[in-house]
């Protein structure tokens, strides 16, 4: 005589590998939806890690500071809005805390995104400073030796992280002045306007006067 098979043990087995089958498919989908969420919150600081432009308002401008390959090295990313035309600027001479003097050496800016560097080297008994865009020089600038006392340098309103600003205002880049000197080896604060960098961005039409 045949046997046949227990039809109550096939049900259980067959409940068996349901349950398991679904057991794992939830158990994939809460780890997937956890390691999701976790990437969401890590995003802002890794975007910040990699100093990545972050553009919540097209009409404005923004920058970001990229991470330094050697100390002293200074580079940026850049956007620029499709509303107007803009230019780089620089001065070196009578740089106060605040505010813009007359800029010495100018650049047109296209619209959209940019990489922008910034150098300064020593060279032949005169300081030669140049800024590049998208690795072009487009700004060159050279001091006499006497320009800068080599006593250290003040610097405020530094690019960090991304950041936006509207454009019917400068935009402050880099700003640096030098300190003064006091006595043999010392050095103090300059407390007026001095040689220095300053670097920004304005829109051609919102042109310091």
């Amino acid at each position: 005589m045949n046997k046949t098979s227990n039809p109550r043990f096939q049900f259980g087995i067959l409940t068996a590998l349901l349950v398991m089958t679904a057991f794992a498919t939830w158990t994939s989908w809460f780890l997937s939806k956890n390691d999701a969420e976790r990437l969401a919150r890590q995003l802002p600081a890794l975007r910040n890690s990699a100093r990545e432009l972050d553009i919540v308002d097209v009409d404005q401008y923004a920058i970001s500071r990229l991470l330094a390959d050697w100390f002293g090295e200074l580079k940026w990313r850049l956007f620029l809005p499709d509303s107007g035309s803009y230019r780089v600027c620089l001065a070196t001479e009578d740089i106060d805390q605040s505010g813009y003097p007359e800029a010495e050496e100018t650049y047109e800016l296209m619209s959209g995104r940019h990489n922008c560097e910034f150098r300064i080297k020593k060279d032949s008994g005169q300081y030669v400073l140049e800024f590049l865009v998208d690795e072009k020089v487009v700004l060159t600038k050279i001091q006499p030796t006497d320009w800068n006392p080599d006593r250290g340098k003040s610097t405020s309103g530094a690019i960090g992280f991304s950041q936006q600003q509207p454009t019917d205002q400068p935009f402050q880049i880099h700003r640096s002045r030098f300190m003064e000197p006091v006595g043999e080896f010392g050095a103090a604060s300059p407390q007026g306007p001095s040689n220095g960098v300053l670097i920004w961005i304005e829109k051609v039409g919102n042109e310091q006067k």
